[in-house]
């Protein structure tokens, strides 16, 4: 297995953003995925990217394949994951992305980015 690294973020409890995690791009990741702690609210999670440090944030989006038409969707992590906890992968060539809840989110909730070559 090759270099991996962790970036950790969160949503504190009442809020429903969190605060963004380091600019991991200097490595072109292969494989980055991200590991949602449980959280108490049933709120789905969607991704926001920065190329500024973090000074202005976009939502992402993913191509919907195998379709007559061509669609971009809101890359969103279903409630079900942060209800359980679970790991997604997610789209690779971020910079420094921040958590978006549907919702404002109760105790808290923790990320973590799990990088890896």
């Amino acid at each position: 297995m090759g270099f991996k690294a962790i970036y950790v973020d969160s949503i504190t409890s009442a809020a429903s953003t969190s605060g963004g995690t380091n600019d991991f791009s200097t490595v072109g990741w292969n494989n980055i995925y991200v590991q949602v702690g449980t959280m108490s609210t049933a709120a789905a999670i969607t991704i926001q990217n920065s190329i500024d440090n973090g000074t202005t944030y976009y939502n992402v989006f993913s191509t919907q394949g195998n379709t007559s038409t061509v669609a971009n969707n809101l890359f969103t992590i279903a409630s079900s994951v942060g209800t359980n906890g679970g790991v997604v992968p997610i789209p690779e060539g971020l910079t420094k992305i921040r958590f978006v809840a549907t919702g404002t989110v109760t105790n808290g909730v923790l990320f973590k980015v799990i990088c890896s070559n």
